[in-house]
């Protein structure tokens, strides 16, 4: 409801919303409103008609204060609050909006990867820049001097406080004064390879996606390689999520795969044949594919798409900007920005197909 200066949108459970020129309306206020048949409000004005696909996406660009308009990578921090990562700074949202410019000497570092510790410090990837740490504005950066690659794409502080970086060079792990190789190929302890994922399943295996060569396991001093016999592309890996019931699904330039027995094998339901970048799942068991054109929700047999069409600010979805946080919203981060879709408001039924006689 509205008037020619606003419009407004009453929810329940969240209250009242005000909807305008940042919610991407072409003028604030409406001279008219319609509902069709798929659910989608039409909103007339005096400046042009607006077409409102639900209020169960929320972008946030530069228009809301973003430090850069492209987010790479996504994390809450324990208050809530919700970090989002840039080229050169972070974004952090809560009550109170603010950005946090890197120092000058690593200005170029794009951030790939956060993680917190259990002490508060966020630890980040920022590929080229090395590895840095960050708390209360005190930074602290690693890189070659402390054994790392030249790229730093991956972080993860397992659930022993562990600290592993995955990097071009493969995969490190810090010793208290300096990062150390964990060999990937205990043959052959230098192989070229980049780590760009990394992911502790239920059991404490440490799983590391890599660019060329698949998927690595370590367990207890042991690895085990996973590999697609067929095609080099799906060795590709951007990605790796361990499902509900134990499965480990990975997300390469050839679609979506799972890694079983040594092999990785294509996923058959659902079947995603193009690039994914970004895998997570939710409470509810429903799980969200970032690929390069928006997102793929799998729930209940139904593969959904959520892209541009439906409200998403941008079409390719960063490999760390896939979250869901404690509140159950989904944040997706694109090349424009940032998106925070809630399931709650996802109420719309799917329309039944419309019949058209034409003879």
């Amino acid at each position: 409801f509205g008037t020619i200066r606003s419009l407004r949108y009453f929810h329940p459970t969240s209250g009242l919303m005000v909807l305008g020129r940042t919610n991407g309306l072409v003028s604030p206020g409406a001279t008219g409103l319609c509902r069709d048949r798929e659910g989608s409000i039409w909103v007339t004005t005096q400046r042009g008609v607006s077409k409102i696909l639900g209020q169960n996406i929320v972008t946030y660009d530069l228009r809301h204060g973003l430090f850069a308009e492209e987010v790479t990578s996504v994390l809450e921090l324990p208050d809530g609050r919700i970090a989002l990562g840039h080229k050169g700074g972070l974004t952090v949202l809560g009550e109170v909006q603010y950005t946090v410019p890197f120092p000058d000497h690593i200005v170029d570092g794009r951030v790939t990867d956060m993680e917190i510790a259990p002490d508060g410090r966020i630890w980040m990837a920022c590929d080229r820049a090395g590895l840095l740490s960050w708390k209360q504005g005190e930074y602290e950066v690693f890189d070659e001097r402390h054994g790392l690659g030249s790229g730093v794409y991956a972080v993860l502080i397992d659930s022993e406080g562990s600290v592993f970086v995955g990097c071009h060079g493969g995969l490190m792990r810090w010793d208290g004064e300096g990062f150390v190789t964990e060999a990937l190929f205990p043959d052959d302890p230098t192989p070229t390879l980049f780590v760009r994922r990394l992911l502790e399943a239920s059991d404490g295996s440490i799983y590391a996606a890599t660019g060329r060569h698949g998927i690595f396991r370590l367990k207890d001093g042991a690895v085990e390689h996973f590999l697609c016999p067929t095609s080099d592309v799906p060795n590709s890996i951007f990605t790796v999520l361990e499902t509900g019931n134990g499965e480990i699904w990975a997300g390469s330039a050839a679609g979506l795969y799972r890694a079983e027995d040594g092999v990785l094998i294509r996923v058959s339901d659902p079947e995603v044949r193009h690039p994914v970048y970004a895998i997570t799942s939710d409470k509810a068991g429903r799980v969200w594919i970032g690929t390069d054109r928006g997102v793929l929700r799998w729930s209940d047999g139904h593969l959904d798409e959520i892209g541009q069409s439906q409200g998403l600010s941008g079409t390719e979805v960063n490999r760390d900007a896939l979250k869901v946080d404690s509140l159950g919203r989904v944040w997706i981060g694109t090349q424009s920005g940032a998106n925070v879709f809630s399931p709650a408001f996802d109420l719309r039924p799917r329309p039944a197909p419309g019949v058209a006689i034409t003879n």
